[in-house]
């Protein structure tokens, strides 16, 4: 099982890491609360050390998200 990390993502310094080894629904759970984001900066979650499955998920994820991106500018810039 896949764990996952908090990031904290501010616009004018470097991310920090603010916790590790959370659950998906902890990571969720987290980043859903009001707290964890202001101006300026928010958490996000990450999944720790993915699986070659999880891994290959994503890259077709990322391969289908781009082709709906070129199909709407071909849509768009005849």
């Amino acid at each position: 099982m896949s764990t996952y990390k908090i990031v904290r993502h501010r616009f004018d310094q470097p991310n920090e890491v603010v916790a590790t080894g959370l659950t998906l629904d902890e990571a969720q759970a987290h980043c859903q609360d009001d707290s964890t984001h202001g101006d300026g900066w928010f958490d996000g979650y990450t999944v720790e050390n993915p699986t070659a499955e999880e891994i290959s998920e994503r890259m077709e994820s990322d391969q289908r998200l781009l082709e709906g991106v070129r199909a709407v500018e071909g849509l768009t810039n005849p």
